[in-house]
């Protein structure tokens, strides 16, 4: 091999190790902060489900996500496509908003009396300052590390408030669930895909994304991601849907929220132990799809993401609590 070749393929392959390095840094603090906003939120009773043990929450969460899906991929049929880029940005602007105000409720509970006695709740304010100033950002300059932050925020908060909602066994069925469907979206119907072209070209943060060279742009990439799929080239940066992020994040947030206390080892208590054990396991699926990902062909991230989380689920389970009884 000419030494020419030999070291741009070296520089490509360094390139491709510190991007994942990038990608599986902003994977693995997603996850810590969902397990850290879990807390004020669960003591604050926030739930998306009045009874996080009930099975039909998994089937309802499924049914939703499969109508939304339908909904969507139809607008772009239509050419309706703008209404998808309003649907993401209003729903991540609450997202946010509902994850930032409970927070500053819980920690930093404020509200001003003016002297007529008129109360201003001034964590509510803050907040939705916030959220405005990031919606605008996004908006007006749709930057991949623009993205990057408010897909953070965004998934952050969606994994806490998805964790503390479905109990163990809803939550072990939702993983499930979504891996089998995740899989058959991409490999077999490949609508998964379709989705995924019309979200990257709209440059809404429904993805969060690490380039491969400081200099890239996301707002100057126009070429759609469906060409760059066909031709198999070698992309400038590196993509991952914000589900890929929040769905395994609900199984560790899930056992950390439900599991009891059993025993503490190294002054950790046994249900934080299960959740870490668990963010390890889909870090090494997030490793593995990162190395067959490098095919350049899209693959599906749930059955790697959601199956290592699943597996170190179950062996944590057993190391800690010797029973799959909180499972049933």
């Amino acid at each position: 091999m000419p030494l020419g070749i030999q070291s741009a393929d070296k520089m490509a392959k360094k390139s491709f190790y510190l991007t994942s390095i990038s990608m599986a840094s902003l994977y693995i603090f997603s996850q810590i902060a969902g397990l850290f906003f879990s807390i004020p939120f669960k003591d604050m009773n926030i739930h998306s489900f009045s009874n996080p043990n009930s099975v039909w929450n998994s089937i309802f969460y499924i049914a939703i996500l499969l109508i939304v899906t339908g909904i969507m991929l139809l607008t772009a049929k239509f050419k309706m496509e703008r209404f998808i880029k309003y649907f993401i940005i209003i729903g991540l602007a609450l997202s946010i908003l509902f994850v930032l105000y409970p927070f500053l409720l819980f920690y930093y509970p404020y509200v001003y009396s003016f002297p007529i006695g008129f109360p201003v709740d001034l964590d509510f304010i803050i907040s939705t300052i916030i959220t405005v100033f990031l919606m605008s950002l996004l908006v007006l300059y749709p930057e991949w590390y623009v993205l990057d932050v408010v897909g953070f925020v965004a998934a952050s908060g969606m994994i806490a408030i998805l964790g503390i909602s479905f109990g163990i066994l809803p939550a072990f069925i939702l993983l499930v669930a979504l891996a089998i469907y995740d899989a058959i979206s991409v490999y077999k119907t490949k609508h998964m895909i379709a989705l995924a072209g019309i979200v990257s070209d709209l440059k809404v943060p429904a993805m969060v994304i690490v380039p491969k060279e400081s200099s890239y742009s996301y707002m100057d990439d126009n070429k759609p991601l469906k060409d760059k799929l066909d031709s198999h080239e070698e992309r400038e940066s590196l993509l991952m849907g914000l589900g890929d992020i929040v769905i395994p994040g609900i199984m560790a947030v899930s056992a950390f929220s439900f599991l009891p206390t059993t025993s503490i080892y190294l002054y950790i208590p046994s249900n934080l132990w299960v959740a870490i054990i668990t963010i390890i396991g889909s870090v090494t699926g997030f490793s593995i799809l990162m190395l067959v990902s490098r095919s350049g062909n899209p693959q599906a991230g749930l059955p790697f993401l959601n199956g290592g989380a699943i597996s170190a689920f179950l062996i944590s389970m057993l190391l800690f609590y010797h029973t799959f009884t909180y499972l049933i």
